[in-house]
């Protein structure tokens, strides 16, 4: 059975270059940490998520920090829905992770060439 290895590391791998260029890293960071973690620890995303949707909604009308904690958000719910814990997000947040990156990367000035690099990365 598959563990979900390449889809943690590609969710960590994306946290940890947006967190550098956001004014807000902490729930990047903290992503960058529970996906590094075990399947327990991706129980800890759906405190991720709360803190995300929080801020998520005190931010209404600034577009980057929107995109950010949308992006935060779907990658939350594919950790925890990934960890089997109860009350499952949605289960198509993983689809939407890659196409919010493009488009945080577009926000932030990141070329779309260095997302795709770290998505297919084996």
């Amino acid at each position: 059975m598959h563990s979900g290895g390449s889809v943690t590391d590609i969710i960590g791998r994306l946290a940890k270059l947006f967190a550098v260029h956001v004014d807000e890293p902490d729930c990047l960071n903290a992503l960058v940490e529970v996906a590094a973690g075990s399947r327990a620890e991706w129980r800890r995303a759906k405190s991720i998520f709360d803190m995300s949707r929080v801020r998520y909604r005190s931010v209404q009308g600034a577009p980057g920090i929107e995109l950010q904690c949308r992006f935060e958000s779907m990658c939350a719910k594919t950790l925890y829905n990934m960890s089997d814990g109860a009350d499952r997000f949605d289960a198509s947040a993983p689809f939407f992770v890659v196409p919010l990156a493009l488009a945080l990367a577009s926000e932030l000035g990141i070329d779309h060439a260095q997302v795709i690099d770290l998505v297919i990365r084996v």
